[in-house]
C-alpha cells in the first residue's frame, strides 16, 4: 500500500544518495523524500491511490489517462500466455521501461530551467508527505535552511543559495524518479498478486 511503498522508497533514497555522491544533509534529505514521493507514482494506474487523489480533478484525469494507455497497450501486446485482464493496472506503469524513461524524463528538466526541476522535486516531496506526513516536508525545509546558512559565503543572498541547490536537484532527480518506482515494482512483486 502507499505507506509501504513511500518508506521503502525513503529508505532506497537513504541507502542510494551516497553511491551516487550526496553526501550532505542537505542533498540526502531531499533525495529521499523524492524517492520516497515517485514510489508511489506506479499506482496513478489505480483510481483509488494516493497518488490518483493528491490534486483532486487533475490527478484524477491523469489516472484516468494512464489507465486508458495501459490498457490500450496490453491489448496490443498481450500474448497467448498472459493473464486475461484489462491491463489497467500493475502493468505499464509497474515495469522497469517506465521507471528508466519517467527517469529520464525528469533528468532532463533540468534541460529547461530550475523552475521545471523544483516542480519535479516538489511533485515528489508532496506526493511523499501526504502518504507520510507533514514531517517530511519539516525535515526537509530544515536540512535545506540550516546547510544553506551553514555552507553560504559571504557576500551571497539567499537567491544564490537556492538557485546552487536548484542545480544540484537537476544533477540527481531523474535518478531519484527512477529508483523510487523500482523500488516500488519490486514490492508489488512480493504480494500475491506479483507485478506482470
Amino acid at each position: 500500500m502507499g505507506r509501504s511503498h513511500a518508506l521503502t522508497g525513503w529508505c532506497a533514497g537513504l541507502v542510494v544518495a551516497p553511491l551516487i555522491g550526496l553526501g550532505t544533509v542537505a542533498e540526502v534529505v531531499p533525495f529521499a523524500a523524492a524517492t520516497a514521493g515517485y514510489a508511489l507514482v506506479p499506482d496513478l494506474d489505480h483510481p483509488h491511490a494516493r497518488a490518483s487523489r493528491l490534486v483532486g480533478p487533475i490527478t484524477r484525469i491523469v489516472s484516468e489517462a494512464v489507465r486508458a494507455f495501459s490498457g490500450v497497450l496490453y491489448r496490443l501486446t498481450k500474448g497467448p500466455r498472459d493473464e486475461d485482464s484489462t491491463g489497467k493496472h500493475r502493468h505499464a506503469t509497474h515495469t522497469l521501461v517506465a521507471a528508466i524513461l519517467l527517469g529520464m524524463l525528469a533528468a532532463s528538466a533540468g534541460d529547461r530551467g530550475k523552475w521545471a526541476v523544483l516542480a519535479v522535486a516538489v511533485t515528489g516531496l508532496l506526493l511523499a508527505a501526504d502518504v507520510l506526513g507533514d514531517w517530511l516536508i519539516v525535515l526537509v525545509l530544515g536540512a535545506t535552511a540550516w546547510t544553506a546558512t551553514g555552507t553560504a559565503l559571504p557576500g551571497t543572498t539567499t537567491a544564490d543559495a537556492v538557485q546552487a541547490g536548484l542545480t544540484g536537484i537537476g544533477g540527481w532527480i531523474g535518478v531519484a524518479v527512477a529508483l523510487g518506482m523500482f523500488v516500488h515494482c519490486l514490492g508489488d512483486s512480493l504480494t500475491r498478486s506479483g507485478c506482470p
